[in-house]
């Protein structure tokens, strides 16, 4: 699947140079100074500049959608799929997730991963999910680096991306965190983020 990039780390990188910022982290919220709202600073960017980079932002997530999936690790294949067949069965995803998953940070939600976007997924898991309805478990195990995956689709649905005043606001107050990653530009100096990175 082809990566649309958004232009928007131009912008991200305007507003770094301004508060001082030394480098901005890809994936994460970004503090920024409380002297950007200063009344006396002139403007970080002119009106033309943010409606090109929220145009870009549009772009970079145009047909993706966003994915809400519970998961569990366990070590093994075999166990995955014993695992599997019983959830099928009516074993509660949740309380196996808490019980059992290796994967701590899910566990502790019921194995609930949250919602990412098709950019994020890796390509086997991407397959799995989209061959599921909201509610089902996939019949297939996953693997990962670190074990075997289970998934259940909670939900799915088109990205709906935020408005040019919305976009606005959060890029400003250093609360924009995109949906899918792109490469910033050099003076920015962070490594780019690969699809599917942080999903196990």
């Amino acid at each position: 699947m082809s990566r649309r990039r958004s232009s928007c780390p131009r912008l991200l990188a305007s507003v770094a140079s301004v508060v001082g910022l030394a480098a901005l982290n890809v994936g994460a919220s970004t503090t920024v100074a409380a002297s950007v709202g200063a009344v006396d600073r002139p403007p970080i960017v002119d009106e033309a500049t943010l409606m090109r980079e929220h145009a870009g932002y549009v772009d970079s997530i145009r047909g993706q959608k966003l994915y809400h999936v519970r998961y569990i690790r366990v070590a093994t294949e075999q166990s995955a799929r014993e695992w599997i067949a019983k959830l099928r069965s009516g074993a509660r995803f949740d309380e196996v997730a808490r019980a059992h998953s290796l994967h701590a940070e899910s566990a502790a939600a019921g194995g609930d991963l949250g919602r990412h976007a098709t950019c994020r997924w890796g390509k086997a898991t991407l397959a799995l999910l989209d061959g599921l309805r909201p509610g089902q478990v996939g019949t297939t195990p996953i693997k990962g680096s670190h074990g075997w995956g289970i998934y259940r689709l909670e939900s799915v649905a088109d990205i709906q991306p935020r408005s040019l005043e919305t976009y606005r606001a959060e890029l400003l107050a250093g609360r924009f965190v995109p949906e899918c990653p792109w490469t910033p530009p050099m003076a920015v100096g962070v490594e780019p983020t690969p699809a599917g990175a942080g999903k196990p």
